[in-house]
Parts: C-alpha cells; structure tokens; sequence
C-alpha cells in the first residue's frame, strides 16, 4: 500500500493543483462582482458609486489665498482637490481649545479674511463645532465656541489659527501644535488651476463674496445618473410591518403608500420626490446627532454622492441642504435636480425632497467660458429691480438647465445665484 502510494505521489499531487486552482479561479471570478456590488451598491438596487464619509460631506468648500499684500484669490479647478488635501494635513495637527478675541465686530471680522499671507478655508453656512471635529479629527470645547464658519490658517510657520463665526462675526484664536505650515505652502504652490480675485464685504450684517472685476469660469458637462423610482420607493416605503404598499395615479403623478405612516409622491416629468414618514412625535436631537442623522438620510436616497456636500441648515425645520459642489461652486437646478433637503421629524414628519438626477464624472465638453459681471454691478441692477429686499443671499454657482438636460449629460453653465424666500434662483430670472 505504501509503495503504491508513493509510486502515485506524483499523480495525487497533480490533482491536489488542479482541484486548487479550480478553487482559486472561482474565487478570482465571483471577488469582482462582490466588489462591483458593494461599490456600485445593490442593498434595494441603488446604485451608490462612492459612498463618501460624514468628514467628506462636511467639509468647506471655498478656498481662498490672501497674499502677502493682503490680496485674496480664490482658488478653483487645482490639480490637487485643495479641500480634501488639507484636510488631510490638518488632521494632523492638533488645535487646542478657543480663546475668543472679538465679537460682533465687523471691521475686525473683515481684517481676519483680510490677514496676508493665509489660507482660508470656508462654509457657506456654519457648521456646529461637534461636527468641526469630525471633520478634522479635533476635540474642541464645544461649549466655548459653537459654530465655525471660516478656518484662517497661517502660512508663515505660526503656530495660531483663527475659527470665525459668521452669524455673529466672532473670531477665536486657537494654538496649533504639530501642525506643518510648509506643507500648505506647498500645496498651494503647485495648484495650477484657476485663481479669481475676491474680496469680502458685509452688507445687511452677511458676508458676501465680492469679485470685483467680475469672474470667468469654464462651463462643464456631466454625465447625468437617473435613479428607477422602484428602486426609491423600496428603499424609502418598506418596513418591517409588513404593509403593502399602494399606488395611485392622477396625470404625472403617482403617490405612494405604505399605511398611514409612509407616503412617496412622484413627478414622473421632473422626476422629483417628495417623501414624508408621519412619526407623530418630534424627535428631540442634539445637534451632534441631528448632522449625523440627516447624513444618514442622505444615505438612503441613493443619490450619488462624489460631489455632494453640505450646503445651509434650517434650524426652525431641522432640516439640512445638502448639493453638488462643481470646482468650489454649489449646482443648482430650477427643478430642484441634485438638491437633496431632508428635515428631521419636524412636526413629527420626517421629510426627504429631491429629484431621480444625480451628478455623476464629468465630459469633455466644447463650451466656452462664461464673463459675468462684478458682483457689485449684479447687487445694482437687483437694487433697481426693486427685488433686492427680498433677497437673502447672492452667490456664484452652476446652473443645471433643464433644458439641456437629456437623461445622459447636462451642461453646466456658471452665473450668479439669490436666496429668493429660501430658494436659489438664477438671478437673471430675477430681473426678468
């Protein structure tokens, strides 16, 4: 017996190889379709190319170099993402907790953003300093400061860092330890993109943005992403209740419902939904876990989110916006296409608003650049419409037409936005 067997060795470990390598093959087969399905996503069928993180989601997103003569430019289409590099050298360091050292103080909020040779990073709306952590990997006394809205950091080996608040143009100065300011020099040493001249101005007690001799940016054209509204309606009206949900139809638009709790309307011509959860008791959140909820909403929604971040909080309807974001500049759509809003049980509802369309890679597109004017010569000729009191913000973005929107692309074309009753429009809409 033993003599066959080792006269056989030879054929046994043949086979030993080949049942190994049949094995192996598998493995190498099924691996990227397992990989394909958690990256491109399938828990309901959403399809989720690049599930970013809550630091991602939260991140500012403005950067802006003031020189060493107190001149700012604000940086856009870099071969590095300014944004997510610092970030990343940022963590690093460590902040110790704020000293305040000026409040409601206008001209000296300015001189802040105004201090040569800085980088300063922005939100547009503030976020709460808990969240601030997150995003940096900090653990500041939240109670000493409650909001940042601007990060000013130095880029002559200081070792001070400013938060400012915009909501009440307060400025805390913070002590850096660890921190490695050459890395930021050279970082914003080897941008090679875009530079646009800006300056800060306060006007009805808000800080604006202010390009003073106008601004020419790029259009872009985006692949387009188009969610299937079965696919939405799992994720959102299944329960564990085990209620069936209903549909009705009236012209372009389906409801759906799952009890009394759920209901999903869907606008089959703008693609957009509206979805409400009748919880019937108000959720009392603190803010930490208000963010991370509403990140976690925004999960749900299947909607792609390379691009997305966030963008305005409503404190009265805990509610968070959250939009694509193109070289620093927020996207926004007359349909309501890539902005997500979603409020946390306020009024004992819980509420999601927002369209099938997603943002997904950009494509080479022929368009030309676009001049707009100063931001000074737009504030006048809203000031002679008469709408200027009506209005709460002025920006530059990207608008989504859409008109050129085909279900495969869009183009991308840049303007001026306002803040009309709570929603951004294009500004020459305005004038109309």
């Amino acid at each position: 017996m033993i003599r066959k067997l080792k006269d056989s060795w030879l054929s046994i470990l043949l086979a030993i190889v080949v049942i190994f390598s049949i094995v192996l093959s598998f493995f190498i087969w099924v691996a990227p379709y397992n990989n394909a399905t958690h990256n491109r996503g399938d828990a309901g069928n959403v399809k989720q190319f690049n599930l970013q993180s809550i630091g991602d989601i939260y991140l500012p997103t403005e950067v802006v170099r003031v020189k060493s003569d107190g001149s700012a430019e604000m940086l856009y289409g870099q071969r590095d993402n300014l944004v997510l590099t610092s970030r990343n050298i940022i963590n690093k360091w460590h902040f110790g907790n704020p000293t305040r050292v000026s409040h409601d103080d206008q001209q000296h909020y300015l001189d802040m953003l105004r201090m040569p040779k800085t980088m300063v990073l922005s939100y547009y709306y503030p976020v709460p300093t808990a969240v601030f952590n997150q995003v940096y990997s900090q653990d500041l006394n939240t109670k000493r400061m409650g909001r940042v809205t601007r990060i000013v950091l130095p880029l002559n080996n200081r070792n001070t860092a400013y938060l400012l608040n915009d909501s009440n143009f307060a400025v805390y100065r913070v002590h850096l330890s660890k921190n490695q300011n050459q890395k930021l020099n050279s970082l914003l040493a080897s941008t090679g993109g875009g530079q646009v001249n800006v300056d800060r101005r306060v006007i009805d007690h808000r800080i604006y943005s202010f390009y003073m001799r106008g601004i020419t940016l790029p259009s872009f054209a985006y692949q387009v992403e188009t969610q299937k509204i079965d696919n939405v309606t799992h994720n959102l009206m299944n329960d564990t209740n085990g209620n069936n949900i209903s549909t009705s139809n009236k012209g372009n638009i389906t409801v759906y419902q799952n009890g009394t709790n759920k209901r999903l309307t869907y606008n089959h011509e703008t693609k957009t939904i509206s979805y409400d959860n009748y919880l019937g008791k108000n959720n009392n959140l603190s803010t930490t876990q208000l963010y991370n909820t509403l990140y976690q909403r925004l999960t749900k929604t299947g909607v792609v989110m390379d691009s997305m971040r966030f963008d305005q909080f409503n404190e009265k309807q805990q509610a968070i916006t959250y939009v694509p974001y193109v070289e620093g500049f927020p996207v926004y759509s007359p349909d309501g296409y890539g902005t997500v809003k979603i409020s946390e049980n306020y009024e004992g509802v819980e509420r999601y608003r927002y369209s099938l369309y997603s943002l997904q890679t950009p494509v080479p597109t022929n368009a030309e650049k676009v001049k707009l004017p100063s931001t000074a010569a737009v504030v006048n000729e809203l000031r002679q419409s008469g709408k200027y009191k009506e209005i709460s913000g002025i920006r530059v973005g990207y608008n989504w037409d859409s008109q050129s929107t085909d279900e495969k692309t869009v183009t991308l074309k840049p303007t001026y936005f306002v803040d009309y009753h709570g929603t951004w429009i294009n500004y020459q809409e305005l004038l109309k």
